[in-house]
């Protein structure tokens, strides 16, 4: 049996007895979104034996194990800098499988590549240490064939294939005055958007219904909102500061006193995917910015319509046809008609497509997984 190495988003929940909120944050790779991806690669997986995270001492990799298997989020971003997993690979004999790698552009339309070297050098080892890589969109696909590397195949999100199995059936309601809404968003990242003013605009309305309509808003990697989540603190002029800061900026209205109550009452975070899946199924519709934050109610039979923001949204909501709107042509006021307009139906009938290219991308990859196979054939996605 193969003994798995897995570097990457983490693995498992991160909600053990003991630990405080903020070591359980740092361990998410600094956003709760990525516990979708690691977990969802882990159970997919078969293995004898695994172990998550850089194990130190390079020289014993090759003895102690078989695969380095890394599930990916935006890595190819100027911002990040991978040198550091390639120094791991290039130390090592051992064939490797990434999933879920994408690039962070503001927009699908962009044409300049401007990543760290070590990211370059990542991306040549990583190419030659697989058969393709699974990248999460034909955008990414693009910028790496620019980059010179270009074994890929779309897979999408490792996260789409949580259930193992070829079928996601969403259960559309007809809306009422007591919808059960999950909001999220990203307003402290507005500045990776395509349209920096349109994001400001989307990410303050978003606020506004949950505060208005007592709606829950879902964090993912907010501060200081995970700070008023999760301790009590006083507000001391600093906090005052921030709080107040954050409802100028979007222009919410409500002093720091009520965004501190906002907080502290509607907002939620999960440190494991199963607290997260357990809350979200008891929803009727999810909205917002964030992609894992609604593919998890996907994943759960819940309605969920995405606010795509920059490319990595994009490119994934265009591939696996998620329901959703550009951010500079939505108006999330308008919550009853996005959530009536959406066709949930593309999305559960193109999933068995992709479900089969993915089954067929982890052979070529020579994997074993979990995953049930096919009844029947089904026509495979190119690129």
């Amino acid at each position: 049996m193969t003994r798995i190495l897995f570097l990457g988003a983490p693995i498992e929940a991160v909600a053990e007895p003991g630990l405080d909120y903020k070591t359980k944050f740092e361990r998410t790779g600094h956003n709760t979104g990525n516990l979708l991806i690691g977990y969802a690669l882990r159970r997919q997986l078969v293995c004898s034996s695994y172990k998550y995270g850089n194990p130190g001492n390079s020289s014993n990799i090759n003895q102690d194990f078989d695969l380095i298997a890394i599930p990916a989020a935006n890595f190819i971003y100027k911002g990040f800098d991978f040198g550091w997993l390639a120094d791991i690979i290039e130390k090592t004999t051992l064939p490797c499988l990434i999933v879920g790698l994408g690039a962070q552009l503001p927009s699908i339309s962009s044409s300049e590549i401007d990543i760290p070297e070590g990211s370059k050098r990542f991306l040549k080892v990583i190419s030659e240490r697989v058969t393709s890589i699974g990248v999460r969109g034909a955008f990414t696909a693009d910028v790496l064939a620019r980059l010179g590397v270009k074994n890929t195949t779309v897979t999408g999100c490792p996260s789409l294939y949580w259930s193992l199995g070829p079928e996601i059936r969403i259960t559309k309601k007809s809306w009422s005055p007591d919808f059960r809404v999950s909001l999220n968003g990203s307003r402290n990242v507005t500045q990776h958007s395509f349209s920096a003013d349109d994001a400001m605009r989307v990410e303050g309305a978003l606020l506004k219904l949950a505060i208005t309509q007592g709606y829950d808003y879902v964090l993912q990697n907010e501060f200081p909102e995970f700070d008023l989540l999760y301790t009590d603190p006083p507000l001391t002029d600093a906090l005052r500061l921030s709080l107040q800061s954050i409802s100028n900026r979007f222009a919410l209205g409500v002093t720091p006193e009520e965004y501190a109550t906002f907080a502290k009452k509607l907002c939620k975070a999960f440190f494991s995917v199963e607290g997260w899946a357990d809350y979200i199924q008891m929803k009727d519709f999810s909205f917002g910015t964030r992609f894992h934050g609604n593919m998890i109610a996907l994943l759960n039979g819940v309605p969920a319509v995405i606010i795509a923001h920059d490319s990595r949204t994009t490119e994934m909501c265009q591939f696996m046809k998620i329901p959703y709107h550009a951010v500079n042509q939505c108006d999330p006021t308008q919550l009853q008609r996005l959530y009536e307009e959406a066709d949930f139906e593309t999305f559960s009938s193109h999933y068995r497509t992709l479900y089969a290219n993915y089954l067929e991308f982890l052979k070529q990859n020579q994997v074993r997984h979990s995953l049930k196979e096919l009844s029947s054939n089904v026509v495979e996605v190119s690129g």
